[in-house]
C-alpha cells in the first residue's frame, strides 16, 4: 500500500510543478512583452523560465 502513496505524492509534485511553471510563463510572458518587441524572443524567454522552475520544484522535492 506504501506504494500507491508514494505514486500519489509523485503526482502531486508533477500537478505543483505544470501549475507553477504554468503561472511563470503567464505572469513572466505578460512583463516581457511590456520590455520587448519580439513575440519570439518573449516567448523563447518566458519557456525557458517555466521550464527551469519546473525543475527546481523536481529539485527542491527529490533533495527533501
Amino acid at each position: 500500500m506504501e506504494h500507491i502513496w508514494i505514486t500519489i505524492n509523485d503526482l502531486g509534485v508533477f500537478l505543483v510543478m505544470i501549475l507553477v511553471g504554468a503561472v511563470v510563463w503567464l505572469v513572466s510572458r505578460s512583463l516581457l512583452f511590456k520590455i520587448f518587441e519580439s513575440s519570439r524572443l518573449v516567448e523563447s524567454i518566458s519557456i525557458v523560465l517555466a521550464l527551469s522552475v519546473g525543475v527546481v520544484v523536481i529539485n527542491q522535492y527529490l533533495l527533501s
